[in-house]
């Protein structure tokens, strides 16, 4: 009897903190700069740096990628982009690469752009079969002193290129 009520006393508890479950983890970009990234169970993405400023510079182990159009070349979440449903960036994250960034997430319906710096310029894919996102705000996405000059392809169901 003490154990069921202990029991439901810590499953209350756990239900009125919210807590969330991981679902996936891992590490991106390279060296002191790396930016850790956590799929929660409610399908939130969140990229946030290991320590104090983080980049997100590429998608090998290396932590390096190509900025050409190398369609082998997926973010490391790309396993379980089908659980992704929304994406949110932990302040000081920099990404020096954005492209394919969030291909395949086909449940993702909604992306916070508010803290992230972005210094490449290849945005080519980054949505690329994303059916369920109907819109992005692209308003509170930082750049570094240039406009991105290769979105193309960037959903699947229309082609920018400037």
């Amino acid at each position: 009897m003490k154990a069921r009520r202990l029991f439901l006393i810590l499953a209350c508890l756990f239900t009125s903190l919210n807590i969330s479950a991981e679902i996936a983890s891992g590490t991106v970009g390279s060296g002191n700069s790396q930016c850790t990234w956590v799929i929660d169970d409610n399908g939130v993405l969140t990229i946030a740096p290991s320590k104090g400023n983080g980049t997100i510079s590429g998608w090998d182990n290396s932590g390096t990628v190509s900025d050409t159009d190398n369609d082998s070349q997926n973010a490391p979440w790309h396993d379980y982009c089908t659980q992704i449903k929304s994406v949110k960036f932990a302040k000081n994250v920099t990404a020096a690469v954005c492209r394919r960034m969030f291909a395949d997430c086909e449940n993702l319906v909604s992306v916070d752009f508010t803290n992230l710096s972005v210094t490449g310029k290849n945005f080519n894919m980054m949505f690329q079969n994303c059916s369920s996102l109907e819109s992005v705000d692209f308003s509170k996405l930082k750049t570094k002193n240039h406009k991105p000059t290769y979105i193309c392809n960037l959903f699947n169901f229309f082609i920018i290129c400037f």
